[in-house]
């Protein structure tokens, strides 16, 4: 008798038992929230299979040109609105800030903003049939401003024109990072995270950036 309250207050047969359903308990539990995260929210991302992982994301009636063209544009005019925006902001402050605070709370927002851009170059160049990793490896930060930023909706044009090449958009976003001290790849890695958190939350097809 007293051997046998002696195992259980010491973790014998009782006390291994319940040990044991606890840990299978606590494995399961977390062995499903690991099967419950996106792969592509798992997955390391790397200039080689960016455009696989958001091409992942993009939903079937969007791969075409009437979405491209118009949702690259957009980008662009939302990150620039981002960034120009808010340095003509500044100038409204009461002087207790100055753009090195206003950028590093910003600095993760303006990462997604670019990195919406270089998806939509990456869904231009499935469309092309070319590869969004060469292109990326092949180009350099542009040396001087001479990027025209593309306005879409001109009457007199059909809606599908690319205006500037996927190369000297990526060149020119190459630089804008670099003034910005931001890692091209770390806005890949941004653009993807976002996107598959939105599409395991079933939000891909919403609108706004609050999603």
């Amino acid at each position: 008798m007293k051997n046998k309250k002696e195992n259980q207050k010491h973790g014998g047969k009782g006390g291994t038992s319940k040990l044991k359903k606890t840990t299978k308990a606590t494995k399961g539990k977390l062995s499903t929230t690991a099967k419950n995260t996106p792969k592509k929210a798992r997955e390391r991302v790397t200039v080689s299979n960016y455009q696989k992982l958001a091409m992942g994301t993009c939903l079937p009636q969007c791969k075409c040109w009437e979405y491209a063209i118009p949702e690259l544009f957009s980008e662009w005019h939302e990150a620039l609105a981002k960034i120009e925006g808010g340095r003509a902001k500044l100038v409204r402050l009461d002087g207790k800030s100055n753009g090195k605070d206003w950028f590093s709370k910003r600095k993760q927002e303006i990462k997604e903003e670019l990195g919406d851009i270089f998806w939509s170059l990456a869904l231009v160049c499935e469309l092309k049939k070319e590869s969004f990793s060469d292109t990326f490896r092949n180009t350099n930060p542009t040396r001087v401003d001479g990027f025209r930023l593309p306005f879409w909706f001109f009457p007199e044009r059909d809606g599908n024109e690319l205006f500037v090449d996927v190369s000297t958009q990526i060149s020119t976003l190459k630089r804008i990072c670099r003034c910005l001290m931001i890692k091209a790849s770390d806005c890949l890695e941004a653009n993807i995270r976002k996107l598959a958190k939105r599409q395991a939350e079933g939000k891909i097809q919403g609108d706004g950036d609050e999603r």
